[in-house]
């Protein structure tokens, strides 16, 4: 089996169609249907089910796919990044969750560009599972999150480390208080990340670690909701204090609250395969200065 054999595939799996895929590789399709049976020959698996002209990828294909992809793309990264090397021009395909890509990216990536005109950045901010995906498929060089699931596919290293905060709108009765107690925060109507993340197990145990019992009015995994929702009275969210400190939002106070000691770290997760390369660790010192900005904090060092 060739590598030859892996991009086919990959091909057809992308394209679900091996008459798409010979179009795109331009050979034929007996070519194309050839490929694919001498690998389900060498591993004495199918790859797919054909049901009245239609494929269906099976479960080893699914597995064999998360191979083949990393390999062919890593293949690609490897032909663009000497290509690149002689033109002396680079790409960077970042990934990120969603509040880091809203406030913070677009920042540090102007910055870098400014100093690094001839590398190309590729951003993608989405959920954790879909940067997991492409960390796992290589379609992503890295990507900055608070959090990912173990895998032994995936090493990561620390970026930040940041404070969480209780906020509510301006007009809101605690706003007025020099300080706030737990009893009175569980009093309110909560505005609250969604059930399993990193910042709701936090609260929940900070509530919980007081005999506190809470039943949120809101839940989401995006932060921007629970902001405008603390903005216009709906009740108290808890959100990362530098990216309250980046909205710079009259409508928001931050609370007093004494015992209220989280911490949020964010991290950069990358592939194992993959190895943390100058130009990565250049865009990380970028984003630790800008961050260095907002409350002093040291460069970045990995």
């Amino acid at each position: 089996m060739t590598l030859r054999h892996l991009q086919i595939f990959v091909s057809v799996y992308q394209e679900n169609s091996i008459t798409r895929a010979a179009e795109k590789m331009y050979i034929s399709q007996p070519a194309v249907s050839k490929y694919i049976r001498e690998i389900e020959e060498t591993y004495g698996c199918k790859l797919f089910e054909r049901f009245s002209n239609r494929l269906v990828i099976t479960p080893f294909g699914e597995d064999f796919y998360s191979y083949a992809a990393r390999i062919t793309s890593l293949y690609d990264e490897m032909n663009f990044a000497m290509e690149s090397f002689t033109e002396e021009k680079s790409v960077l395909r970042i990934g990120s969750g969603t509040s880091v890509g809203r406030l913070f990216l677009p920042r540090v990536v102007k910055r870098f560009s400014e100093q690094h005109p001839n590398v190309q950045i590729s951003l993608f901010s989405g959920s954790t599972k879909q940067n997991e995906a492409r960390l796992m498929d290589n379609t992503l060089d890295f990507t900055i999150m608070e959090w990912l699931p173990d895998s032994p596919s995936i090493a990561h290293i620390p970026l930040e480390t940041d404070q969480v905060v209780a906020v509510c709108s301006s007009e809101h009765p605690l706003a007025k208080k020099e300080s706030v107690t737990a009893e009175e925060l569980a009093a309110c109507p909560l505005l609250l990340r969604e059930p399993g993340s990193q910042n709701r197990q936090k609260i929940n145990h900070f509530f919980s670690g007081r005999g506190l019992t809470i039943a949120p009015l809101w839940e989401t995994s995006c932060s921007a909701i629970l902001t405008n929702a603390a903005a216009e009275g709906m009740g108290i969210a808890f959100l990362n204090k530098r990216q309250i400190n980046m909205l710079r939002d009259p409508r928001l106070t931050v609370l007093n609250v004494p015992d209220l000691v989280i911490e949020r770290d964010l991290n950069v997760y990358y592939h194992r395969d993959k190895r943390v390369f100058p130009l990565m660790l250049e865009f990380l010192r970028h984003y630790q200065a800008f961050v260095a900005e907002l409350d002093g904090d040291n460069d970045f060092e990995p």
